[in-house]
């Protein structure tokens, strides 16, 4: 336990005082156009005329609310309310329903595309944020973006990578295949915050289905990973392994399974369910630091099921979560291999990954290969919600 309360005293000052929300506090907010900067360098040079992204704007929103419910800090809350006020200014789409994908620095929309994956991230945003505050405007939303997800971006009991009749720019992805276990577990993670928050039997079964789907569809019970990219019936596809995601979705469907368990109507479905989640967390944190984790602590990006390195950048995300699903696996099995594995990743991280004093973390570790986005600090993929939620976990679990 002692190590336990040591990693997150440590990961609480690098997020409060330390790195992370002193950099957001002090070099993104846009008093011009309202919101925050899409980009910030690495240099701290803020990029003014920086598109601002669906993804970047909702995490910030996510992680100011989750802030000021988890430390009750006021000036959070008001970084969270600047979010939210934006995000219904500009990135809603009022006619339609949706949040657009991408805006022009001045508010003015750059790409009109729904992504899947940007609708959960509103979800997401908008359920912690009622969760913070009761805010029964953020209600609404939640609502009428959950409606939005189940009429236009599911098919069955799968969601597409795009909402019915909008545009593709995730187009990476649709090359490789027609669904994604990327999307799939981005909709996974809000629907549980959703439910917290909504407790209607119409959100339990979406639940229970993305909970299901992971665990039955996504994960590959014969290696214990994730399979990435499957076609239009939800066949898997050959290809690599991101040792992130399936440390973070080990987490994430124990995590959903256990919101299910303390909600849901149907208390043996949850039970069982649960229980699943646990046998298949473990089974896939194991082969993680199997096949993924460096001596030196840090997280390989991608690589083979039957072992090798595909992408050896150690991003910082992949960092995080597996700081996270280390200790949930600590926490299932009370085996302390998997938090002094957790602890071990928190060195790399404040070795490689930290940035200094108001510094963010680097987008990949200092001896990762350059990454075509590593010069950035605050990006449209670049933010604190990663980070931010490692230490918001670890704090809440050793309560």
């Amino acid at each position: 336990m002692e190590k336990l309360l040591k990693l997150r005293d440590e990961m609480r000052a690098d997020l409060l005082h330390g790195s992370i929300f002193p950099f957001w506090q002090q070099y993104t907010i846009d008093e011009e156009n309202g919101g925050f900067y899409g980009a910030v360098t690495v240099d701290k040079e803020i990029q003014k005329d920086a598109p601002k992204s669906l993804v970047l704007n909702a995490r910030l929103l996510w992680t100011f609310a989750g802030a000021y419910r988890i430390f009750g800090d006021p000036a959070y809350k008001a970084l969270a309310d600047r979010a939210f006020d934006y995000i219904v200014k500009y990135f809603w789409d009022e006619k339609n329903g949706g949040g657009y994908w991408m805006l022009n620095a001045d508010g003015t929309v750059l790409d009109d595309t729904k992504m899947t994956y940007g609708q959960g991230f509103l979800l997401y945003a908008f359920s912690e944020y009622v969760r913070a505050t009761g805010s029964e405007e953020a209600r609404k939303y939640a609502d009428l973006v959950f409606d939005y997800l189940e009429s236009e971006c599911r098919e069955g009991k799968y969601y597409l990578e795009n909402a019915r009749g909008t545009g593709a720019s995730n187009g990476a992805i649709t090359e490789a295949g027609n669904l994604s276990m990327n999307t799939h577990i981005h909709i996974l993670e809000p629907m549980t915050c959703y439910f917290r928050i909504r407790h209607d039997a119409c959100v339990e079964e979406c639940l229970v289905n993305l909970i299901e789907v992971t665990g039955r569809r996504i994960y590959d019970a014969a290696h214990h990973h994730f399979v990435m990219f499957f076609d239009s019936e939800m066949n898997p596809l050959p290809g690599v392994v991101s040792f992130g995601h399936d440390i973070e979705g080990s987490w994430l469907l124990t995590e959903a399974a256990e919101v299910l368990e303390k909600y849901g109507a149907d208390q043996a479905r949850a039970a069982a369910l649960l229980a699943e989640a646990k046998e298949i967390a473990i089974n896939m944190v194991n082969f993680t630091l199997e096949h993924g984790l460096d001596a030196d602590g840090g997280l390989f990006d991608e690589g083979y099921e039957e072992g090798g390195i595909a992408v050896p950048n150690k991003v910082w995300w992949g960092q995080a979560e597996a700081v996270v699903g280390c200790v949930n696996a600590y926490q299932i099995t009370g085996d302390e291999r998997y938090l002094d594995t957790a602890c071990k990743v928190w060195e790399y991280i404040k070795r490689e990954v930290v940035n200094g004093p108001a510094g963010e973390w680097f987008a990949v570790g200092r001896n990762s290969p350059k990454e075509e986005n590593s010069h950035l600090l605050c990006g449209p993929w670049k933010c604190p919600y990663h980070n931010a939620r490692a230490a918001f976990e670890i704090c809440e679990r050793a309560e």
